[in-house]
C-alpha cells in the first residue's frame, strides 16, 4: 500500500495484509496526517516505511507476527532481512501500542534527503528481534520512548536491544521512565552497543545509571537499583 499525493488525510483503518513483501509505503509521495489504526499483517521485506511528513501522523494497534506462515525459510528471511518500522523525516509522529515478531530490525531511526524525525512513542513490543531499536539519525528534537519491551535472545546474531550507530551524534533517544524490560541474549545484564552515544542518564523502572560518551563498544547495564555503566570492546 503506497500513500497518493492526492491530498492530506489518508487513513489505514483495520486492515489485515496477509504477506506482502513491503507492507506500507508512507515515504515515497508527500503527504500530511496520515493515520493508522488497526493493521495486522506478516510483512516479509519491510513494514511501514514513514518519510516527507510535515504535520503529525499517527500509527495505533500494529501487530506484525506470522499470520501467513511460520515455514521457515519465510521466517529466516524475515530475521535475517526484514524491518519492521523504517522512521525518516516526519514531524511530531505519535506511535502507539505496536508490536512485531520475527525481524532483523524492530525500528529503524534514519534520515533521506529530506531529513530525519522526532517523535513519541509508547507501549512498543518488539519480540524476537535481531536489533531492538537501530538508531541512525533523528532530528535534534529526539525520539521519547515509555513503556518498551524488547526481547532479542533469539533470531538473529547481533542480539542488540539498542544500537547507536557511528556517525549518529545527531541522534537523540530520551528514555522515559518506565523504559522497561529489555531481554537480552546474555541474561546478567542489557546489551546496548554503541559506536557512537552521547553522554546522559540511562534510567529504567529499576536502575539508573549514566552512560558517558564512547567511540565504540558494548554498554552493559548490570542488575540491580544503582549501577554505573562499563564499556567493552
Amino acid at each position: 500500500m503506497r500513500g497518493g499525493s492526492g491530498g492530506p488525510n489518508v487513513a489505514i483503518i483495520n486492515v489485515l495484509l496477509v504477506n506482502p513483501y513491503q507492507a506500507v509505503d508512507f515515504a515515497t509521495n508527500q503527504s500530511p496526517r496520515r493515520y493508522v489504526l488497526g493493521l495486522y499483517g506478516q510483512p516479509l521485506l519491510k513494514g511501514i516505511w514513514v518519510d516527507q511528513c510535515y504535520d503529525i501522523r499517527r500509527i495505533q494497534d500494529v501487530h506484525f507476527c506470522p499470520f501467513w506462515t511460520t515455514d521457515k525459510p519465510i521466517v529466516d528471511f524475515t530475521t535475517t532481512r526484514g524491518t519492521t518500522f523504517i522512521f525518516q523525516r516526519t514531524d511530531w509522529k505519535v506511535v502507539e501500542d505496536i508490536f512485531c515478531w520475527g525481524y532483523q530490525v524492530g525500528i529503524e531511526f534514519s534520515e533521506s534527503k529530506y531529513g530525519a524525525m522526532n517523535r513519541q512513542l509508547t507501549d512498543i513490543n518488539l519480540d524476537n528481534v535481531d536489533i531492538g531499536i537501530d538508531v541512525r539519525v533523528t532530528q535534534p528534537y529526539a525520539v521519547h520512548v515509555s513503556n518498551l519491551n524488547i526481547a532479542n535472545a533469539g533470531a538473529g546474531t547481533n542480539h542488540v536491544v539498542i544500537w547507536g550507530r557511528k556517525g549518529s551524534e545527531r541522534a537523540g533517544l530520551v528514555p522515559e521512565s518506565p523504559f522497561a524490560s529489555v531481554q537480552p541474549a546474555r541474561h546478567d545484564c542489557s546489551l546496548f552497543y554503541c559506536q557512537y552515544l552521547n553522554s546522559g542518564p540511562f534510567s529504567d523502572s529499576r536502575r539508573t545509571a549514566t552512560v558517558h560518551k564512547a567511540s565504540g563498544g558494548w554498554l552493559a547495564i548490570p542488575p540491580g537499583p544503582h549501577c554505573s555503566v562499563s564499556t567493552h570492546e
